[in-house]
């Protein structure tokens, strides 16, 4: 943390406060002249000096984390994000306030996050911040920024920040719907068969990038010296063997809600039959797609939040004429879109 970045500022109403209190104390004194008025009004001056130094001493001593407590949940359970404020000085404060962003990973949909807690001297406090949501994605909070007083709250000491932490939130398993993985797989058969009929590559499919395992003569040298990254020819024999689901996620929330929960279902169906699944989506940042292989449940139930995490919304884009374009190899494929499918 930069110490440049501290802003300090004065608490105007606290400080006006303090000092009628401190007139009260020396017309007192000069009224009684009481030795115990006169220690009183010394130590008002005093502290406030060492309360500016104890607190000003304390800044490069804070350290604050953030971790999530569950890398995943399920729509409407509540998860926990950890919030962990560290101080290895003799000092403290009684109010801070950490300042920052909650989003949706998926939809961008931010809400400003104010937290309160003190700061104690020598240990570590801990705040839980328990956070549920009507809506699958991804939850993930941002810190930006942390203020703190001085004992006596006549001063804010202000500091930027960077803490991140998530958890992805699934579909409820209730919300899974008994897919007909045989329907699908003979539609996109017939679909194949009708296109491959005048192809010239008709035993190529597709081109993904190299998984260690892959031959040596599928590689396509030309479009891996373009994208300067091992390309991969797919042949008839191996698209054939796994399915292929194109999640659209240009449409509004609640279409979108519904492709997450249907994709959720199809893949589970399909590898329950041992039918390996590839999902793909469009990444407008990088104007590609962005896939992931699944080839049994364990391996999904590890994986699929990560898939969550990289998926964002992305309006007006138009997956059929992205994969039209990006992979006109690819003849049978199965777009979720959270309307007709």
């Amino acid at each position: 943390m930069d110490k440049k970045q501290k802003k300090w500022s004065v608490r105007p109403l606290a400080l006006v406060k303090y000092l009628l209190l401190c007139l009260l104390l020396v017309i007192g004194y000069l009224f009684f002249q009481s030795p115990v008025l006169l220690s009183v009004v010394l130590l008002a001056i005093i502290f406030p000096i060492a309360s500016m130094a104890g607190s000003y001493r304390m800044e490069p001593h804070l350290e604050l984390q953030a971790a999530a407590l569950q890398t995943q949940v399920h729509k409407g359970e509540q998860g926990n994000i950890g919030i962990y404020l560290h101080n290895s000085f003799a000092w403290m404060s009684l109010h801070c306030r950490i300042n920052g962003t909650i989003e949706n990973g998926i939809y961008g949909a931010e809400e400003d996050l104010h937290l309160e807690m003190p700061i104690s001297a020598k240990t570590t406090e801990e705040l839980v911040l328990p956070v549920a949501s009507s809506y699958c994605g991804t939850i993930q909070i941002r810190l930006t920024q942390m203020e703190y007083r001085d004992l006596m709250g006549l001063f804010t000491i202000r500091r930027h920040v960077d803490c991140q932490a998530g958890f992805a939130v699934l579909p409820r398993e209730e919300q899974g719907e008994k897919v007909d993985t045989q329907g699908m797989q003979e539609g996109l058969n017939e679909l194949e068969e009708s296109r491959a009929k005048g192809f010239d590559h008709a035993d190529v499919t597709d081109m993904r990038e190299y998984r260690p395992g892959d031959r040596i003569k599928d590689i396509h040298w030309k479009l891996s010296a373009k994208k300067r990254e091992w390309m991969v020819k797919e042949r008839e024999g191996t698209a054939q063997s796994q399915m292929v689901i194109v999640a659209d996620l240009s449409k509004e929330r609640e279409e979108i809600e519904v492709c997450i929960a249907r994709l959720y279902s199809v893949i589970v169906s399909f590898l329950d039959e041992r039918i390996p699944v590839r999902v793909l989506w469009w990444n407008v940042e990088r104007s590609d797609f962005e896939e992931q292989f699944f080839t049994d449940k364990q391996q999904m139930e590890r994986e699929f939040a990560g898939v969550l995490f990289r998926m964002k919304r992305t309006p007006d884009s138009n997956v059929i004429e992205q994969m039209q374009r990006m992979r006109p190899h690819l003849s049978g494929y199965l777009v979720l879109d959270g309307e007709g499918d």
